[in-house]
């Protein structure tokens, strides 16, 4: 998957939408590090992204991804 892909869920109950990172290689095998609007950082194999989302296109190019993640963190950890 291309950075920036925006993933659609497929099913609320089991992940909610979420954003690709990256890409990463373990022991030969390649992985979608993959970011939840909740916030969690999961591992997916593309198989596993077509199972759980809709796949929609690149939104977010990977030099503002960063900008996106740290406004995204302020939201979230924000105290009044």
């Amino acid at each position: 998957m291309e950075t920036g892909t925006v993933l659609l869920t497929k099913d609320g109950r089991k992940v909610g939408n979420a954003i690709v990172l990256r890409m990463e290689t373990s022991y030969g095998l390649t992985y979608n590090v993959v970011k939840t609007d909740f916030g969690n950082i999961i591992k997916l194999k593309d198989s596993e992204i077509r199972e759980l989302f809709y796949i929609d296109v690149p939104r977010v190019s990977e030099h503002s991804l960063s900008s996106w993640m740290e406004d995204r963190a302020r939201l979230l950890y924000r105290v009044d």
